[in-house]
């Protein structure tokens, strides 16, 4: 069964807005609560599109047609992690880390999914993933958050075949720039 341990993670994350935060100079305007976390949405959002953008799988209209090329791997996990820290930095503003807490049914289920291989089933997770977070941002639905996690979860370990270990250390790494 795949697995993150995701607590040292969030702390890291938590610590390192904070740290961010502390460091802004005071000619920054400051955002305000819900400035920031229509920010980190935002944030949360560009950074998922760059993490698809590195897999290439869509068709891009009006772009001549070039052979599926090699996926940079480590650029994709270099993406992926600042998505994934962007996913519990949010839940951190909006006070829902309880729903980042997977349980071990949870990762099993993740473990025996199967693999988006065609171009439409990976259109439609990342479609559903953006739409869910539509819903939490302007309609704050729980569910539709623990939805797009766990989607995106899916997504890293099972699609793109990233391992638990290298999103754990390239996450801490990110937060240490």
């Amino acid at each position: 069964m795949i697995k993150i341990n995701l607590t040292p993670l969030l702390q890291q994350v938590i610590a390192h807005d904070w740290q961010v935060m502390d460091n802004l100079s005071d000619e920054v305007a400051p955002l305000g609560a819900d400035g920031r976390l229509d920010n980190t949405m935002t944030s949360l959002l560009v950074a998922f599109s760059k993490t698809a953008m590195v897999d290439d799988w869509f068709a891009k209209i009006n772009q001549p047609v070039k052979e599926q090329s090699a996926i940079d791997r480590s650029q994709l996990l270099m993406n992926y992690c600042q998505t994934l820290n962007l996913f519990l930095l949010w839940s951190a503003k909006r006070q829902w880390t309880h729903l980042v807490v997977l349980s071990d049914d949870d990762w099993q289920r993740l473990s025996d999914a199967k693999v988006a291989a065609k171009v439409t089933d990976k259109n439609k997770e990342y479609l559903a993933v953006i739409r869910l977070l539509g819903n939490v941002q302007f309609s704050h639905q729980q569910e539709s958050f623990r939805h797009a996690w766990h989607l995106f979860l899916k997504m890293g370990l099972v699609d793109w075949q990233l391992t638990p270990a290298e999103i754990s250390t390239t996450c801490q790494q990110l937060m240490k720039l």
